[in-house]
């Protein structure tokens, strides 16, 4: 694909997968069957090169630009957009997002503060029975 005819970089900061006029599914301009092989690509990559306890900010910049790099090797569609930007993009979102799910905390689900339903005491995934 000529230079010229790639797709460029949002201006916007692209905040949701799916859903909305500035979603990654709309921005990239792929199906929902394109969006979940590259969503998956981009996972694997992330888990093994990136740490995820740390902001995208504070990554190491050597473990970026190998996963960067490995991804834009394996993915062939990287050569559609402007500077491959959904590589970088997915990867700012993504670390960022599992970052406040891993920080969350549903309320009772710590070990000194089970959730109590019925007869059944929930501790985390472990299911107890009270004892009657």
């Amino acid at each position: 694909m000529a230079p010229d005819r790639r797709i460029a970089k949002p201006h916007n900061v692209i905040e949701r997968i799916y859903t909305g006029s500035r979603c990654f599914l709309v921005q990239m301009r792929v199906s929902q069957a394109e969006l979940a092989k590259f969503r998956t690509m981009m996972h694997r990559s992330i888990d093994a090169h990136l740490d995820i306890s740390k902001t995208f900010t504070a990554q190491d910049p050597k473990r970026l630009e190998r996963h960067y790099a490995e991804v834009a090797r394996v993915w062939k569609a990287a050569e559609k957009y402007e500077d491959a930007w959904p590589i970088r993009a997915y990867t700012s979102f993504w670390v960022n997002e599992r970052r406040k799910q891993k920080g969350k905390t549903r309320a009772g689900q710590d070990e000194g503060h089970p959730r109590v339903r019925g007869d059944i005491v929930y501790r985390r995934t472990l299911l107890v029975r009270k004892p009657v």
